[in-house]
């Protein structure tokens, strides 16, 4: 999975469950594999003060001193691959945008201008419903996967496994979610196996694959689209469901 969404999905779950004072931010950075690949973290301040909050323990205690409860991962309307940490001040919505500023600082800055609606903290529906979409993308890509030999079916079975997993995150180590206790049985199940069948991007990867066969490039193409589309919606909802 993409290492700056990785990165969001951390710092918007160890959040919340330090604004609802149920864990210590020490207790997952710096030393959360999110954390450790030496890009240092900025943020910049509610009204654009200076300076910015130089790391993800100053922007949460910013977060408590300025009143917000919570923190929502949401992606642009019109682009899936923008990701923004989304909140409320007061009935004023504001976004932190991943900036990065050079190889080893990521900046998170407040967008400016209109901000999308402000979202919500996801239901056992929404939960459910991305557990469907998640299950019938996965087990469509898988029966692709195994018809023209492509491999990574055991990727896409082990995410399907997960979705009716009693204890999804045993075997799933390294994934971005804290305090994953905290979090509903079906949120676990589909921050899972969204981890086990991210198999996108990179050398090696399910996206190397491609057909001369017109017909068969576009069902490769539409599968690809669904489970992405799926996945990232999986993981969206479940990050969104900390209980308030």
């Amino acid at each position: 999975m993409r290492y700056d969404l990785v990165q969001l999905i951390a710092l918007a779950s160890g959040a919340n469950a330090v604004l609802a004072d149920r864990i210590a931010v020490a207790s997952f950075y710096p030393h959360h594999s999110a954390f450790k690949s030496g890009t240092r973290i900025t943020f910049e301040r509610l009204g654009g003060e200076r300076p910015s909050l130089p790391t993800p323990k100053a922007w949460i205690q910013h977060l408590a001193a300025k009143g917000i409860a919570g923190i929502y991962l949401s992606s642009s309307q019109s682009n899936r691959n923008s990701w923004v940490l989304h909140s409320n001040v007061g009935r004023q919505p504001v976004a932190w945008l991943p900036d990065t500023r050079d190889g080893d600082h990521v900046h998170l800055r407040l967008m400016r201008g209109r901000i999308t609606p402000s979202p919500h903290s996801s239901t056992r529906n929404d939960l459910m419903r991305a557990k469907g979409a998640m299950r019938k993308a996965l087990t469509g890509i898988s029966k692709f996967a195994q018809r023209h030999d492509l491999g990574f079916v055991e990727c896409f079975e082990r995410g399907l496994k997960a979705l009716d997993s009693p204890s999804p995150l045993s075997n799933c180590r390294y994934h971005p979610l804290i305090a994953a206790r905290l979090y509903p049985l079906e949120a676990r199940q589909l921050t899972a196996a969204s981890w086990h069948s991210w198999v996108f991007g990179g050398m090696g990867s399910w996206n190397d694959a491609g057909f001369t066969d017109i017909q068969k490039m576009q069902q490769f193409e539409r599968a690809t689209d669904r489970v992405v589309t799926a996945l990232l919606r999986g993981m969206q909802v479940s990050v969104n469901s900390f209980p308030r």
